[in-house]
Formats: structure tokens, C-alpha cells, sequence
């Protein structure tokens, strides 16, 4: 016996209208319809939820400073960002990638 999972929305006349793929064979089959029910939502997680499965998971940073031998950017070096930033005429990729060739 084969499968196809499908998803699909029911009107407001209560329809459903689905197309098979032309490998499904002409037969019998056995529908069964499983339903949401709109007032059984889950509630929306808390930051508190979300922070704690991210941990669980080990993608929460957890770093909240820079590294002890960071050096703060001079006004002119962040004037310089901004400007490349500001040029629509380069990807922010393109400056990516010839600030890693300056390093290879």
C-alpha cells in the first residue's frame, strides 16, 4: 500500500477540490480527513520558552560583550563603513569578499 500526505484548505462552501499526480493509480482508496480545530491553537511561546530551546538546541549565544582585545572603531573608520554601506552600487558580499582577499 502507498501514501500521498496532502494539505489542504476547506472552503467556505466546505469543499475541497484536489488533483491527483497521473502516477496515482484509478481505485479504491481510504480518505481519512484530520482537522484543526482554530480554538485549540497553541499559545504563543514566551521569550523565556524560546530562549530556553534555543539553549537546549546550542544556538543561543550567550556572549554578550566583545572580546576582552576588541578595539573600538574611530569616528572616521565608522564614517568609512557607512559610506560603503551607502553605495548601491556594490553588494554588501562584494566588500565582504575583498576584505577576506586582503587576508588570504
Amino acid at each position: 500500500m502507498s501514501q500521498i500526505k496532502l494539505k489542504a484548505e476547506i472552503d467556505e462552501r466546505r469543499e475541497i477540490h484536489i488533483q491527483l499526480p497521473k502516477n496515482v493509480p484509478i481505485g479504491t482508496i481510504d480518505l481519512t480527513i484530520e482537522y484543526h480545530d482554530p480554538a485549540e491553537k497553541q499559545p504563543a511561546m514566551t521569550r523565556e520558552e524560546i530562549r530556553r530551546r534555543l539553549l537546549e538546541g546550542g544556538v543561543l549565544s550567550t556572549h554578550r560583550y566583545a572580546p576582552e582585545n576588541a578595539v573600538e572603531l574611530s569616528t572616521g573608520e565608522a564614517e568609512r563603513i557607512g559610506r560603503l554601506i551607502a553605495n548601491p552600487a556594490r553588494s554588501t558580499w562584494d566588500y565582504i569578499n575583498e576584505d577576506r582577499e586582503d587576508r588570504i
